[in-house]
């Protein structure tokens, strides 16, 4: 399944081979279809909707639509360190020749 780009307004090209995978999408097409038009046509489910939801912001405050454009800031790449494992054997090793010097003396 593929979606095309802008110029072709957003299309869904969808590969199936014939029998039952496109049986399958048929099925599957009409169940989202079907499902689609119940929540479109919300006097079918409103009765097992819960009807006392509190309002999530304050009675004062209209929420309003502000369309805008963002200018987004490049970002900087943060550098991971490959070799921080060969980095910590590195210490472990210098650490247990010193200790092995020590000993020696």
């Amino acid at each position: 399944m593929g979606r095309t780009g802008r110029k072709r307004d957003g299309h869904i090209i969808i590969l199936v081979t014939d029998g039952k995978e496109h049986e399958t999408l048929k099925s599957t097409i009409a169940r989202r279809d079907s499902l689609n038009y119940k929540v479109l046509n919300t006097n079918n489910i409103f009765s097992s909707l819960y009807q006392n939801n509190p309002r999530m912001i304050p009675d004062i405050l209209i929420p309003e639509c502000l369309k805008m454009h963002i200018s987004i800031q490049p970002k900087t790449p943060v550098i991971k360190y490959k070799n921080r494992k060969r980095e910590a054997n590195n210490k472990e090793k210098k650490h247990q020749t010193i200790i092995k010097k020590k000993n020696l003396i």
